[in-house]
This record gives C-alpha cells, structure tokens and sequence, in this order.
C-alpha cells in the first residue's frame, strides 16, 4: 500500500492522500498459517485431496466388508502341520492387532495411531500401502496444524485401481467419539454421488438437517468395529432407557408411538 501527496495538498491530516495497492503473488510453499510444506504451492484450501489426489473421504455405509469376493482355489495340495504348533494363526504385523467381528469378519486396529481397517494386511504389498497413507495422513495433519485427539479413530481402506500408474487409492473416515459424529479433512457434497439417502432426501441447505444421518453413519461405523467403542455407564443406562422406551410402545394401549 502506498500513500501518494497530493501537489499543493494541505499538511496533516488524511486530506490530499490517494492510496494505490499493489499486490504480489504469494511466496511458494508459504501459507497463511506459514506453516505448509513446499507441496502445496499455489494451493489455498486446507484439504488432503489438493496435495494427496490418492485420497477419497467414504462412509462408514460404502464399506466393501460385505463384497469381498475373494475364494480360496480348490486343491488336493496337502497341508502338513509342523511338529509342536499349538498357535493355529498367522503372524499379524508389528504394531497391529486383530480382531475378529462377532459377524465373522476380520479387521485390525493400531493402537498407537488409533487406525481401523478391514484391508488384508497380511499381505506384504497391502501392508506396505496402508503404512504409507498413513505416513501421508499424519504428516499431512502435522503441517496443516490439526491435532486429532485420543477419542478420534482414523479408517483407511486401500483399493486397487485399473490405472497402470496408480494402483491403489486410499479411502478414509474420521470418527469423533465425543460428538458421535464422523468427518472428513475434505470438502464433501451432500449428494447422490457420496449419500444414498440423497435420493430419498432432497432440500437440505443446513447441516442440522443432516445431523441424525451423520449420527446414524457414526453408530455404523461402531457397528463395523464394534471395538472402537467403550462401553460406559452412562452408554450402558441410555441404552437401557431406549430399549424399556421401545417395550412399553409395544403394550397394546390404544395408540403406540414407538416406531418400527
């Protein structure tokens, strides 16, 4: 900004200045925080997928658990097991545990990082993926300045993709446990294309409007991983107080009105 007199413009005062601007593109690699790394350059928006075009935000409801289509080939192969074994299960990646869904499905969760996934980390080249994405996650997290706390559960997912370039992509979900919620670190349209029930629900302008549906995929997402959850007193009594609420809609007294 510059202050230009005015020829012959009176003394003091504000009188007789004009002002001209001028503007300079913004040094690379420098936000407003001051505080991104070189890779965003011209980047203005705090979002992953503007550094990280791997990265898609998904649902707890688009889970793939329930598409697997992977089958073990019939073989007359002899499997012979080894003098002493008394541990019939396969070494689980350092860093992680596994847990078994009491549906049957298997998912493992890293303690440290507070991470979720139903991908087969088993598998040398998957495990390799999902450590990576997040190495990026986190460090992407560390240079924009979000802190993520304990009560936050991080879901990745890892897809393979028909490009010869790129293949695998990640899929993620935050969780907040303390707003019973889930978000995303990207912008995400309320649509068709991301929500089903968008093509039920039509007019939403507000997020209020969206709250019990955000809600609902929370209480999924616990229904995935039903360990992410700990049980409370508290969760225990209001649980409790639902379900004494949904029996006595059931006693035949004129009018229910208690859904379902």
């Amino acid at each position: 900004i510059t202050l230009r007199r005015e020829t012959g413009a009176p003394q003091g005062g504000e009188q007789g200045y004009d002002i001209a601007l001028t503007t300079s593109p913004v040094q690379e690699g420098v936000s407003e925080a001051g505080n991104w790394p070189d890779t965003r350059s011209s980047v203005t928006r705090n979002e992953l997928r503007d550094i990280h075009q791997h990265f898609y935000p998904m649902l707890p409801e688009n889970s793939t658990r329930y598409e697997a289509t992977g089958t073990i080939p019939r073989t007359s192969d002899t499997y012979r097991i080894p003098h002493f074994t008394r541990r019939f299960e396969e070494e689980q990646p350092e860093g992680w545990n596994r847990s078994t869904h009491p549906e049957g499905a298997r998912y493992f969760f890293h303690p440290d990082k507070n991470v979720y996934t139903d991908a087969n980390i088993l598998d040398a080249d998957v495990l390799s993926e999902i450590e990576t994405a997040m190495t990026i996650f986190f460090g992407f997290c560390t240079d924009a300045g979000f802190v993520l706390t304990s009560s936050t559960n991080l879901v990745l997912d890892v897809e393979l993709t028909e490009k010869s370039d790129d293949k695998y992509i990640y899929k993620y979900y935050l969780v907040d446990h303390d707003n019973r919620s889930i978000f995303w670190l990207d912008e995400l349209a309320f649509n068709e294309e991301s929500f089903d029930i968008c093509y039920q629900v039509k007019g939403v302008w507000s997020s209020s409007h969206i709250r019990h549906h955000i809600e609902q995929q929370y209480w999924y997402h616990c229904h995935l991983f039903p360990t992410s959850l700990t049980l409370t007193p508290d969760l225990v009594d209001e649980l409790r107080d639902i379900l004494m609420h949904w029996i006595s809609g059931k006693f035949p007294c004129g009018q229910s009105r208690t859904f379902g």
